[in-house]
């Protein structure tokens, strides 16, 4: 993708329930998106020259052009694949997604 085929936004999270990871915003977006439509919204923008994703769950576009999601996480594709929790910061028992990863694996 070009970068003239890119929108970036910064996705906003209505939800107090869940949130959005560190370095999430902004999102490179790319014009004509759509959000899995047969199930619950999962999105994923990958930006391979950069090697970095976003994931994202209940993505949706709202009437004046922005966009909300019910969490968010950016990631590094080029790392060790182990995903550091304590930059999240939350508690033992308590559900990662409330802090931004949006799938349980």
């Amino acid at each position: 993708m070009t970068q003239e085929e890119k929108q970036v936004w910064n996705t906003i999270n209505k939800n107090e329930k869940f949130g959005h990871g560190p370095q999430f915003n902004p999102v490179p977006i790319p014009e004509g998106a759509t959000p899995d439509p047969a199930s619950d919204a999962h999105f994923v923008v990958v930006d391979r020259d950069r090697q970095v994703a976003w994931d994202m769950w209940g993505l949706k576009q709202l009437k004046d052009g922005s966009w909300e999601s019910k969490t968010g996480m950016f990631y590094r594709l080029d790392g060790n694949g182990i995903f550091d929790g304590s930059l999240l910061g939350y508690q033992d028992s308590e559900s990662v997604h409330f802090h931004g990863p949006s799938r349980a694996a």
